[in-house]
């Protein structure tokens, strides 16, 4: 089965290797450019809707020249994501 899903994936790069150096044109690429956003576009399936982030800041520490602010946001409802956020004076 390895084997299997191996050779399928050579013979992917080997195909996509050829379309690449047979553009020629502005044109071509741009083409290809689609083709490919499309592509990655149905595998991963319609975009969820866009939702409030309902961010937060937890915590400010100042230092000199510039702050840390801990930030937790919702970046889809129920999921929470946090980050620093550094910012100048």
């Amino acid at each position: 089965m390895q084997n299997y899903w191996l050779e399928r994936m050579r013979a992917q790069r080997r195909d996509r290797l050829a379309r690449l150096k047979a553009i020629r044109t502005r044109k071509e690429a741009e083409k290809y450019r689609e083709e490919a956003q499309r592509g990655i576009a149905k595998s991963f399936g319609p975009m969820p809707k866009k939702t409030p982030l309902n961010a937060k800041v937890t915590k400010v520490t100042e230092r000199k020249g510039y702050r840390i602010e801990n930030v937790s946001l919702e970046s889809r409802p129920g999921f929470i994501v946090t980050a620093n956020v550094y910012i100048p004076d």
